[in-house]
């Protein structure tokens, strides 16, 4: 069974910036699913009131908020992180899974070399 790897925004310690930027720590670790799901998403989210949209140290960073689009803006921040949760998710059970095949792989080999041993060794009680 996969640990849970999910993140979640850490609204609690979000914070407003001089300039119009935002700045919203995450919380769990899965920064390259993360970085994955914004790029499909922006490339789906065209016209939005926000500029560019970055994790930084372990935090999402948005450049450019207008005031009007908070709610928008955390729909689209919130739908992104459940895609990097779920892209996580299949990446580590992907991960998982190949790695039970390597130990399967590995102890296959061992009990045919053992097996080959065992062969071997039986000619010298002859």
């Amino acid at each position: 069974m996969v640990a849970d790897v999910s993140r979640e925004i850490d609204w609690g310690n979000a914070r407003a910036n001089d300039g119009g930027s935002l700045s919203a720590p995450l919380q769990g670790d899965w920064n390259a699913s993360f970085v994955d799901a914004l790029g499909h998403r922006m490339r789906e989210t065209r016209g939005g009131v926000w500029g560019e949209v970055m994790l930084i140290s372990d935090a999402i960073t948005v450049e450019g908020v207008d005031p009007d689009s908070a709610e928008a803006l955390r729909a689209f921040l919130e739908s992104t992180v459940a895609a990097a949760n779920a892209d996580v998710g299949r990446r580590k059970q992907a991960n998982a899974e190949a790695e039970a095949a390597e130990r399967a792989e590995v102890a296959e080999q061992a009990a045919a070399r053992d097996a080959l041993t065992d062969k071997f060794r039986s000619f010298g009680d002859k």
